[in-house]
């Protein structure tokens, strides 16, 4: 066991001596302050031979105070030698503060690596002097002491002088020497970070906040976990010597990590391996960085790599276009198979397990991962591995040990293949037709076997694990088996099964017949039980998946209809989860790729057209819509290719392509969910979407509308309602058109919805015509004229509208901000319709008319504030139940008694008691319900 630390005052007496060094001296300084000081501003220490500003060696600001670095200010100046005449030369010479501060405010630093004795003696006669707040000597000695609180820079120092601590290194000092130098073409933060700039900001606040742990999923090996967290912190410019980054070590081995977890100072420490920290103390100062297991839980996920990011790097760097187009597919999958790709010398980044491929390796690779706590699990394990399970468990030991880059990673019983796309493309053109024979034997047993929880009633599934009903095989090795059929049909072009059979054309019969088998049962048990592993069967095999669910679309009964579950609440009212979910994800995963676009719509459609409808937002004509959206397409094909789709869903299916154009036309407050891409497959890339391409299908799909208008007019109620977001000349169409449709409609009731529908939009863009959303007048004129022509002709369908809202919207720009004076208009509007009504059709009218609104007692204000000649008549509406003539006499009567107050209450008593005492109106009597409004 290497001793702690590495090295002691000897190993620095020893370097102050040697060539160089003095350029070393401010690196080392540098770091121990950034490793150490509290609160650190400001840090200016150029290594070499620079100078920092006005001549220091070094300037120092912090906002508290620690042992070795001054609060506030100071100056620093750094010898390797020289004794009380270096330092005493250059105090003489420092006579001023650093950017116009005052000495006194200042603290003087003067660093000599050397014995200097009379370090203590000098600091207090020159601070006695005054000229400085205080003046301080370090000499070796102190050094030496302020590295023992220094693990870091200690580790990063035993480096520099060839006596490194095994397993231990500093972090930048991995970036910079190891892995920036490794590659040809440096794979710096742009490449590393490709794609994955939202996970290194996480990564980055979540490191500020102290979380003691940080997991960092994304199935990665330890080079990449190195390389991502330098990267993210290189991209918040904190890498280098600063309270962070002087901070980070690289630790690969037991007896490091045991010796850095005991240091006070608090350290971050990327570890190769979650396992090192098995045995250190739950208490220390430290923060830990691991990988996550494969499917385990993270703190942070780190997707893979843009393909499109690192092709144009390497295009950028002169690299001809194929061949960066096949690295960087080669980069998405794996970020170390590039790096070993574009190696000076890639022998020494090549894992050993690729020179000793014996069959144990090669049918893990293909199990994946999976569940030694599981008996069906080890029994076809220890089947596909030719070995008894004790034995085969042995091995997965070695595996997943050794100074090697492990094989195997485990959680206990919970066992992975590591960073399975690197292991895929290091082994995978090893396997044989043994090999993938066995696996074919693996994934037929396993992935068929029918979930045992669709045998319950759907309010008793959720008790399933209680009642001990389970699938016989676990997840884990249902996943592994499928995920493995996935990398096989996208990496398995180069490998060869049986009869000379590609890898990949070997997944998709698996998949075929997986699938041949889900469709031959008319129960739908076995389609249900695929949905955990269902994306990834339809990545392994797209044409095969598509295939299927063709098939299970057929006939009079599809039997795909059975897959919509979510219609019916379960015992505790909550609706079952419903499977469509993961075929519709399967179907959008599709969908990225311009290939299989036309089949995935397909499909899409042929659901939407038998889906009954149901709980979950998730729906095919959901997907359809986010798959060709105008403006954020799920889907790399390109604008014309979508507007054909588009054209020929509309053609089939008319009545469903209506619904899906209406909202394929953009709305400035909608919401476009990203879909999910395929794990292996290189098909969702970013894609810009130019305002030509926006327009371009925006245009194609009004046209489509438009040419649907004659067989479907309730149409036009919906384009009116995104009349905004439609082209300029296709406004003027609708608008020409309702105007033409004007003369010849007469129904009532649809003359109505039209004109309520244009006066709503025509009117708030005039009331808001100074806001940047607002249609032009010249633009507006047209709807306005056709908005008059479609008036209905009985005033109670016309004027309905003012009496939907207490609130309504006029298209007054003036009033818009006098609420006095737009409710003074709101008013005299309302009382011109109620007059017109009631010439037309007297109080009847105004019944009907109270009826066909929201607010009946508008009606009644409205009235009063037309006429006063009605308070007899309405006054006996009152003892009516709860009517729209009721509504109407309560809100004339209190209106009325507003306006006249006390005098029209004693009045319209009086008048009614008369009426009693002549026997004429009862409903004044003693124990009637007849009552007279109070004024308020």
């Amino acid at each position: 066991m290497t001793a702690w630390p590495p090295i002691d005052r000897d190993d620095l007496r020893k370097a102050r001596g040697d060539a160089g060094f003095d350029t070393v001296l401010p690196l080392l300084i540098r770091r121990l302050i950034a490793e150490t000081a509290s609160g650190l501003d400001s840090l200016d220490m150029p290594g070499g031979s620079g100078t920092a500003v006005g001549g220091f060696d070094g300037i120092v600001t912090v906002s508290g105070p620690s042992v070795f670095v001054p609060e506030g200010t100071s100056v620093w100046e750094l010898s390797v030698g020289g004794g009380n005449s270096k330092a005493e030369g250059d105090y003489e010479k420092r006579v001023k503060g650093p950017n116009g501060l005052a000495t006194q405010d200042v603290t003087y630093v003067e660093v000599v690596l050397d014995t200097w004795r009379d370090a203590r003696t000098w600091s207090a006669r020159h601070t006695e002097e005054g000229r400085w707040r205080e003046v301080r000597g370090y000499n070796l000695d102190v050094i030496d002491l302020w590295l023992e609180q220094a693990p870091s820079t200690t580790a990063w120092l035993a480096a520099r002088l060839g006596k490194a601590q095994p397993g231990v290194r500093s972090l930048e000092s991995w970036w910079t020497d190891s892995w920036l130098r490794s590659t040809r073409i440096p794979l710096d933060r742009a490449v590393v970070l490709a794609g994955r700039g939202k996970a290194a900001a996480d990564f980055s606040a979540l490191l500020a906040t102290g979380r003691s742990v940080i997991a960092l999923g994304g199935d990665l090996r330890p080079d990449e976990v190195c390389a991502f967290v330098a990267a993210a912190l290189e991209q918040e410019g904190i890498l280098g010597a600063t309270q962070v980054g002087a901070r980070v070590l690289f630790v690969s081995d037991k007896n490091g990590i045991e010796q850095l977890v005991t240091q006070r100072q608090p350290l971050i420490l990327v570890l190769a391996d979650p396992a090192l920290a098995r045995d250190i103390p739950q208490q220390h100062p430290h923060q830990l960085v691991w990988a996550a297991m494969p499917g385990g839980p993270c703190d942070v996920n780190v997707p893979r790599l843009h393909s499109q990011v690192i092709e144009s790097l390497l295009l950028s760097d002169g690299m001809p276009s194929e061949r960066a187009a096949r690295l960087g597919a080669l980069g998405r999958r794996s970020l170390l198979a590039l790096r070993r790709a574009l190696a000076h010398h890639p022998e020494p980044l090549t894992p050993e397990r690729a020179s000793t491929l014996d069959v144990v390796r090669r049918r893990l690779l293909l199990l994946n991962s999976w569940n030694g706590d599981n008996r069906d699990d080890r029994r076809v394990v220890g089947q596909c591995s030719g070995l008894e399970y004790e034995e085969l468990q042995e091995r997965a030991r070695e595996l997943a040990a050794g100074t090697d880059i492990p094989f195997l990673g485990h959680q206990e019983e919970i066992w992975h293949v590591l960073a399975a796309e690197d292991a895929w493309t290091l082994l995978g053109t090893s396997l044989t037709s043994d090999d993938l024979q066995f696996f074919r034997t693996a994934v037929s047993e396993v992935l068929t076997e029918t979930d045992p929880t669709l045998g319950l009633d759907p309010g008793e599934r959720w008790r399933a694990g209680m009642m001990g009903v389970r699938r016989c095989f676990s997840d884990t090795l249902r996943a592994g088996l499928a995920q493995s059929l996935a990398l096989l049909g996208t990496l398995g072009a180069d490998v060869r099964g049986p009869g000379g059979v590609t890898g990949d054309r070997w997944a998709r019969l698996l998949v075929r017949d997986l699938l041949k088998q889900a469709n031959a049962d008319d129960t739908y048990s076995l389609w249900r039980s695929l949905g955990d592993v269902l994306t990834l069967l339809a990545e392994a095999a797209p044409e095969e998946f598509i295939e299927a669910m063709h098939e299970g679309l057929s006939g009079t009964t599809p039997l795909h209809t059975a897959m919509f579950t979510d219609n019916q609440p379960d015992n505790m009212g909550l609706g079952s989860s419903s499977p469509h979910t993961g075929f519709l994800w399967s179907l959008e995963i599709l969908a990225w790729s311009p290939e299989h676009l036309d089949d995935a719509v397909d499909v899409l459609t042929a659901l939407a057209v038998v889906d009954p409808g149901g709980r979950l937002s998730n729906r095919p004509l959901a997907s359809l819509v986010g798959i060709l959206s105008a403006w954020a397409p799920n889907t790399t094909a390109h604008a014309e290719d979508r507007i054909r789709v588009i054209q020929r869903l509309a053609r089939r299916q008319s009545a469903l392509g209506r619904k899906l154009l209406l909202q394929l036309i953009p709305d400035s407050h909608a919401m476009q969910m990203s879909h999910p891409g395929p794990r292996f497959r290189d098909w969702k890339r970013d894609t810009v979407v130019t305002p030509h391409d926006r327009s371009s299908v925006t245009t194609a799909v009004v046209d489509l509308l438009l040419d649907e208008l004659n067989a479907a007019p309730e149409l036009y109620a919906d384009l009116i309602g995104k009349i905004a977001a439609l082209p300029p000349k296709h406004r003027a169409e609708i608008a020409q058109r309702l105007t033409e449709l004007a003369d010849d409609l007469e129904d009532d009731d649809q003359r109505a919805v039209l004109h309520h529908a244009l006066r709503d939009q025509v009117s708030r863009h005039q009331e808001y015509a100074d806001t940047a959303w607002a249609l032009p007048e010249d633009e507006l004129r047209p709807l306005q004229a056709a908005c008059e022509a479609m008036e209905p002709r009985n005033p109670v369908k016309r004027y309905a509208w003012l009496f939907q809202s207490g609130r309504i919207t006029l298209g007054d720009i003036r009033r818009r901000d006098n609420f006095a004076a737009y409710d003074a208009e709101i008013l005299a509007w309302r009382a011109a319709a109620v007059g017109e009504t009631v010439a037309s059709g007297g109080l009847t009218a105004l019944v009907e008319l109270a009826s066909a609104t929201e607010f009946a007692d508008l009606v009644g204000i409205a009235l009063a504030e037309h006429s006063e000649d009605h308070d007899q008549e309405l006054l006996s509406w009152l003892e009516e139940d709860a009517s729209p003539a009721k509504e109407i006499a309560t809100g004339y009567l209190r209106r009325r008694m507003w306006a006249q107050g006390n005098d029209l209450r004693d009045r319209l008593l009086s008048t009614h008691r008369g009426s009693a005492d002549s026997g004429s109106d009862p409903a004044d009597c003693p124990g009637s319900s007849h009552r007279v409004v109070q004024a308020r």
